[in-house]
């Protein structure tokens, strides 16, 4: 910094001060004499009065005298100003070093910016406060490390101060350090200006209080929660000095006790706030904690009576907790009213003593268990039902008294209730009693809870549904054996094979009524032998019985309802021989009394510990009721049978050769039922070297379909020999078909005529399945003609086509039993497509062969069980 200094003036120009002085000087001294001294004389007069030899000596003495004394005057002063300069320049010179010094070596942080905010100068205790060097911090702005909301507050200031409304400013202040972090700073800001260049200037000092502005926002955020806790408590706070006086006293206390805080604070607490009755003991209470910071309060929750202002007593719950300050006891204390709680336990207590009495006399069921599953309370109805006294009940698992197959789903239940927000749930559950008796109940759990939501204990309700359920059980028992008899008729009805029938039948019939042993016994002459059986009884646990054992189930050739042994070991009329050999528990005898066939037994046994129940016999009664009836049928069927076979195999006789042809024929009756089948075919010789082919098949089933196919193929051949064509042949079968009585019977057939000589054969295709023409190896021919069938319609017209055979060629007929066969699995049908290329994959086979082999490939498909008749005729020339 430098220091301005004046220049001295020049002799010449203190001469010409002085002389202009001296003439001043003479001016003033003329006037004076003319207006004062000598105011009789003229201005003139006075002013020229002395002679010029006078005038100007004196002038020259008074411009001397000036001069000289101007000359003293300035050289003295000159001599002054120069020594003063030199003085103050070496001041400032000083006081410039001191500043620099001060400047780099302050601890706390100075920065000059210009009126634009861009840092000019910044000491090493900014540098390193703020974390830039000198070099960065020169090329920033203030605004750049400040946060944005301080900077504006202090531009605001900065703008005052240019505007000369104040000359200084101080603010704490936010920067951002380099790092990213926030310093907080005192700024005191100065304006001032550069001496050489006048140019002005804020420089600024910052003092770091960050640590004070943490500790004061810690305190601050304490005092806050402090307060926050101290209003928003539903408690009341109240401390006590080292005199007794209450120094703190919330809202809430005031709420509770009534005082406002400017009534309370000062006061005696336990003047104010503890009954007349109390407070001598209370004081003395009061001495001994002020004295040792002990007392019967302290350190614990007591319930105690206080006083309100009103007088009224109020129940609190009271925490006292000792403070030492400064040497002295204080006291802070927690105040609740628990008038509510008060209440409400009350109120709990007169209900709990109604819960007991309607615990007790409930008239279900009810108990309490603990979450371990003990029993903790039950009243009389749990211990009725459960078959054992309360004393030996408490302190049991209920696990012990319930069905093992129901204890997984109830700790389930009950888990789910400890885990969700599921209010209760209701079970029906078996129980096993005390007496060992089973029971059934109709089980309501629900979980209590504790204040914390915490799970305390099981209460339940039980209610005993042992009868309804036993209702419910007969209903579905008998249900099941409805259904079960039903099945059991539909096999009976589904064939006339009676053995076969029989062993399926008295196999399921066990399984029904869940019995370990079923036979069925036969009359003969030497007396009851053992027919059938089923179950896991030996052969030597049915031997024969004499002729008269079971007269009991049969009154004058008629059979008697089922006979039930529960008790057999006790029984008379069982055989005790018998019952020790199957090791029988019980025994049910069904009679079985045909009109026709031989009498017989159908027997059920349980070997382990059970019995024959009313609906048991009662599906045994209808059981037998059926069998009497299958046994009728069946010997029915059998004399059927024998007739319809003889018809048959009249509608099946072939010959053994015929001139001009190979041929190969099979018929194979249905799997499913052992029932006669009207599928008929023939192979006979014309006139003229014609042969006539036939495959037909007549509607339904039994003797009636066997007799009309014997007829037809008889009609037939008679109407062949007489007429030229097959569509007249067929034609007149017709008409003899429509002259029956019966006309709901049809048929279906082709007549194919050969003739060996031209190879031409013409065929009548009356409704049947198309047969199939084999030319050489693979092209094949289905033959329809798309006549209707004969024996439905009066007037019919049939219509007839012809093909040319060659040697080597083949014509299959067959039956709807081939392409009507369903798979075992997917049950697609075996159609004329797969039938043809089962023709074409076996072209090789002889014709006798090829019969054989088709009826095995559509047995494959349909893996054995075929629902119908298959015939198959195949021929070629010879």
């Amino acid at each position: 910094m430098s220091v301005r200094a004046t220049a001295t003036p020049s002799n010449g120009r203190l001469v010409f001060v002085a002389l202009g002085l001296a003439t001043v000087f003479w001016v003033f001294e003329s006037l004076a004499h003319a207006f004062i001294l000598e105011p009789e004389r003229t201005f003139v007069q006075q002013l020229f009065a002395p002679d010029a030899h006078e005038l100007w000596m004196r002038v020259l003495v008074i411009a001397a005298l000036t001069s000289f004394a101007a000359v003293l005057f300035f050289y003295n002063r000159s001599k002054a100003l120069a020594e003063r300069a030199g003085h103050e320049s070496r001041e400032q010179r000083l006081r410039a070093e001191w500043f620099s010094e001060s400047f780099e070596q302050s601890a706390i942080g100075i920065v000059e910016n210009t009126h634009g905010g861009m840092i000019i100068s910044a000491n090493p205790a900014f540098e390193k406060m703020i974390g830039y060097s000198k070099e960065e911090l020169l090329k920033m702005r203030v605004s750049e490390i400040s946060i944005a909301e301080d900077n504006l507050k202090n531009l605001e200031f900065r703008q005052q101060v240019i505007d000369g409304e104040i000359n200084s400013f101080e603010m704490e202040k936010r920067y951002v350090r380099k790092d990213g972090s926030i310093l907080w700073g005192r700024l005191s800001v100065a304006h001032t200006s550069k001496q050489w260049s006048g140019d002005k200037f804020f420089i600024g000092q910052i003092q770091d209080i960050t640590e004070r502005k943490r500790a004061e926002g810690e305190l601050e955020e304490s005092e806050l929660r402090l307060r926050t806790v101290s209003e928003s408590t539903r408690d009341g706070i109240i401390m006590l000095d080292s005199k007794g006086r209450i120094s703190l006293w919330n809202d809430a206390a005031s709420s509770i006790f009534g005082f406002t805080t400017d009534e309370a604070i000062g006061q005696s607490a336990h003047k104010i706030l503890v009954p007349s009755d109390l407070r001598e003991s209370s004081s003395h209470g009061m001495a001994r904690f002020l004295s040792s910071g002990e007392g019967p309060v302290v350190g614990k929750v007591t319930e105690l009576i206080a006083e309100c202002k009103d007088g009224t007593l109020v129940p609190v719950e009271l925490s006292v907790s000792p403070v030492r300050l400064e040497g002295e006891w204080h006291a802070v204390g927690i105040a609740r009213d628990i008038s509510s709680r008060k209440k409400a336990e009350e109120a709990l207590f007169a209900s709990n003593e109604k819960l007991n009495v309607a615990f007790e006399q409930a008239p279900i069921g009810m108990a309490i268990t603990s979450l371990e599953g003990e029993f903790q309370k039950i009243n009389h109805i749990t211990a009725e039902f459960l078959g054992c006294p309360e004393s030996k009940l408490l302190g049991r698992n209920w696990r012990e008294f319930t069905h093992p197959d129901d204890v997984e789903r109830n700790e389930q239940l009950q888990q789910n209730l400890i885990n969700t927000d599921e209010p209760n749930f209701t079970i029906e559950k078996r129980y096993i009693s005390g007496r060992g008796e089973p029971a059934w109940g109709l089980l309501n759990t629900s979980l209590v809870r504790g204040p914390g939501k915490e799970p305390k204990y099981f209460l339940s309700h039980v209610q005993d549904i042992t009868e309804r359920k036993n209702a419910e059980q007969e209903r579905r028992r008998v249900r099941e054996l409805s259904e079960r008899l039903n099945h059991l008729n539909e096999m009976i009805n589904s064939s006339l094979d009676f053995p076969s029938m029989l062993d399926k039948v008295i196999d399921s019939a066990r399984e029904a009524i869940d019995s370990d042993l079923a036979v069925v016994m036969q009359r003969n002459r030497s007396g009851w032998t053992k027919w059938h059986h089923s179950g896991v009884a030996p052969e030597s646990a049915t031997p024969t019985l004499p002729a008269d054992y079971y007269q009991h189930l049969f009154e004058d050739g008629e059979s008697k309802t089922p006979y039930i042994a529960n008790d057999p070991d006790s029984d008379p009329i069982i055989d005790q021989k018998l019952v020790q050999q199957i090791k029988a528990q019980a025994i049910m005898q069904v009679p079985l009394a045909p009109k026709r066939g031989k009498s017989m037994v159908l027997g059920f046994a349980h070997k382990k510990d059970a019995s024959f129940s009313e609906i048991d016999r009662d599906f045994a009664t209808k059981l037998g009721a059926s069998l009497e009836l299958a046994i009728e049928n069946s010997r029915l069927f059998e004399d059927e049978r024998r007739i319809a076979d003889t018809l048959q195999e009249s509608a099946l006789v072939m010959p053994q050769q015929v001139e001009g042809v190979e041929f190969g024929h099979v018929y194979h009756s249905a799997t499913e039922a052992a029932r006669v089948g009207g599928d008929f075919y023939d192979l006979f010789p014309l006139e003229d070297g014609k042969i006539a082919a036939v495959i037909g098949d007549v509607s339904g089933k039994g003797i009636e379909a066997a007799a009309l196919a014997a007829e037809v193929k008889t009609t037939l051949r008679a109407y062949c020999h007489s007429e030229k064509s097959p569509s007249a042949a067929l034609a007149l079968t017709n008409q003899m078909l429509n002259h029956r009585s019966a006309r709901s019977q049809f048929v279906t057939v082709v007549l194919a005529i050969m003739d060996t000589n031209t190879h031409e054969v013409v065929y009548c295709n009356a409704g049947h399945p198309p047969p199939i023409y084999r030319r050489g190896r693979s092209a094949n021919v289905l033959l329809t003609s798309g006549s209707p069938m004969i024996g439905a319609f009066s007037d019919i017209e049939l219509g007839e086509a012809s093909i040319m055979m060659e040697r080597g060629d083949s014509l299959v007929l067959y039956t709807d039993g081939m392409t009507e066969a369903r798979h075992i699995e997917s049950r697609e049908m075996f159609d004329s497509s797969r039938l043809v290329e089962a023709v074409i994959a076996n072209y090789h086979l002889s014709q006798e062969q090829l019969p054989q082999a088709l009826h095995s490939d559509v047995s494959d498909w349909t893996g054995g069980d075929l629902k119908d008749d298959v015939a198959i005729l195949t021929l070629t020339l010879s």
